[in-house]
């Protein structure tokens, strides 16, 4: 629950499910019980630990690629000083998060932006850290140019990349 809404938690169950489609569950939490579906697809929806980071450029304040705002957190994160297609496989690290504060549908988007801004510090010297908005714009009617390049179809994604530009964790919902 540390850096989320009241009442809010992230719960974490690891479970191997061997084939595609949807898949019942079951959760119990305060002695209730809440089932859920899982969907399984075939192929990754959004790119995968392993692979290479799309060479997409994100915005950035020199050039917003037509995004604005670049930034909905308030105020504005110091995340948007280069753009991904520059610093993905130059030899560092990148940890990028694609989140939209100002328009979060689950509320965990502009919380976890406020957590990674609190733990970079002692990593600045050596990973370099980016945010990317989700919209072009505030109506949240169309996705940003770096989101639709990456293929993702929800919010908050962490990837991390290594120097060479291959994806080595991923982090979604």
């Amino acid at each position: 629950t540390v850096g989320l809404p009241k009442g809010r938690g992230v719960y974490v169950a690891d479970a191997l499910l061997p084939t595609e489609g949807v898949w019942k569950a079951l959760a119990i939490t305060g002695g209730k019980r809440v089932p859920f579906a899982v969907q399984v697809n075939a192929h990754p929806v959004a790119p995968a630990v392993g692979a290479p980071a799309p060479r997409a450029a994100s915005p950035t304040r020199a050039d917003t690629l037509g995004v604005k705002p670049i930034c909905t957190r308030t105020p504005p994160c110091p995340l948007h000083t280069v753009s991904l297609s520059e610093v993905t496989g130059t030899a560092r690290p990148v940890a990028v998060l694609f989140a939209t504060p100002a328009l979060c549908q689950s509320q965990y988007c502009g919380p976890v932006l406020d957590e990674l801004l609190k733990i970079k510090g002692p990593y600045e010297d050596r990973v370099t850290f980016v945010h990317v908005e989700i919209y072009r714009s505030s109506t949240g009617a169309e996705l940003a140019p770096t989101v639709e390049a990456w293929g993702l179809e929800s919010e908050p994604w962490l990837y991390t990349v290594d120097g060479a530009g291959s994806i080595v964790g991923r982090l979604d919902g």
